[in-house]
């Protein structure tokens, strides 16, 4: 899950380097869908998100069940009702370092640096723009089949793909920049 949560956050990553100040914080709010084969009914949660560009992203669920996961260089750590349930240090979550590179590169707009790991396929409508993700052979720590983001000033929705044919939508809404507290 919290590789899912760094990889979503590509898409905002991809766009921060809008950011008016190295301070800013781009924060707002999502809807995750997880729509897995077999089930009838998508299982959905809602809640918040800040993103520190380059140092720390904040994943904060207030339903159906609140939690928070923090996602830095360090590490990721889970708290639920104000009680640590879970630190994952870098060095024990290799695939850690991988999202960094992605979001780093994303936010430098080093386009050469995501193309390595990826096949990107952007494209232009007016005022809205996609990027369709697809790993590179021989990247097996990637579990997702694809990646899609659509957007306009923002990234509006990211949809990872597994193989499985289970996917997870996510709908950010509110989204802004803002100064550093």
């Amino acid at each position: 899950m919290r590789f899912l949560i760094a990889l979503a956050l590509i898409g905002m990553a991809v766009v921060a380097s809008s950011a008016s100040n190295a301070d800013d914080i781009l924060s707002g709010n999502f809807v995750q869908h997880r729509i897995l084969v077999g089930f009838e009914k998508p299982l959905t949660s809602h809640g918040r998100f800040q993103l520190v560009p380059g140092r720390q992203l904040v994943w904060e669920t207030t339903a159906p069940f609140p939690s928070r996961v923090d996602i830095s260089a360090s590490g990721i750590t889970q708290t639920i009702r104000d009680n640590e349930t879970m630190r994952l240090p870098a060095s024990r979550f290799p695939a850690l370092s991988l999202v960094l590179e992605i979001m780093d590169a994303s936010l430098r707009g080093d386009w050469a640096g995501i193309e390595k790991r990826f096949n990107v396929r952007p494209v232009r409508e007016g005022k809205t723009w996609s990027l369709r993700f697809h790993p590179e052979s021989g990247f097996p720590e990637f579990p997702f089949q694809e990646v899609f983001l659509k957007g306009s000033e923002f990234v509006e929705t990211v949809t990872l793909s597994r193989a499985s044919g289970d996917r997870d939508v996510i709908e950010f809404s509110g989204v802004r920049w803002t100064g550093a507290p």
